[in-house]
């Protein structure tokens, strides 16, 4: 009896296993997936040119292992949340969105905390390129349409203790 039971829940577990539909990712692109691996969080704030204080709970990624992996293998994107690279130079980063399971914006932010640019509603799973548009410190990730949903634009301020206080 044991036997059979042993038998009728193994059939049952493996009828609930999600199966490949064609357009969906293969089981060698589900291979290479990792776990994905929280970083330290920290307060961030941004300041709009309307007045508003938006806070968001970021993970910082400042080493090159940490930016290699960013937002991939993730499930899911709390609101107002993301994920802040901090570069040890002003430069034009590019960013791709392999094995990213959602939409992001990418917030491009100067040395004195000002967006300097914003991509908005990268394409989860594409590996085209997305370089900058102007020079930056850091670049926040947060959930793709947020930055038009909560009014963050160009010029805005970002408020963090990586970014000088006085604008030059």
């Amino acid at each position: 009896m044991i036997k059979y039971l042993t038998l009728f829940l193994t059939g049952l577990s493996l009828l609930s296993q999600p199966t490949l539909a064609a357009n969906s990712k293969t089981i060698f692109d589900m291979a290479d997936k990792k776990p994905a691996k929280t970083l330290q969080i920290e307060k961030l704030l941004i300041a709009t040119k309307a007045g508003q204080s938006i806070p968001f709970d970021v993970e910082i990624a400042q080493t090159k292992d940490e930016q290699r992996d960013g937002l991939m293998n993730r499930d899911t994107l709390a609101p107002q949340s993301g994920m802040l690279f901090i570069f040890p130079k002003i430069g034009r980063p590019q960013f791709w969105m392999k094995n990213t399971n959602f939409s992001l914006d990418l917030i491009y932010i100067g040395t004195d905390g000002t967006i300097t640019g914003i991509h908005r509603s990268a394409i989860a799973y594409d590996t085209t390129p997305i370089p900058a548009p102007a020079d930056c410190l850091a670049v926040l990730e947060i959930a793709g349409k947020s930055a038009e949903k909560l009014g963050i634009s160009v010029g805005d301020t970002v408020i963090h203790r990586f970014f000088k206080k006085d604008k030059k």
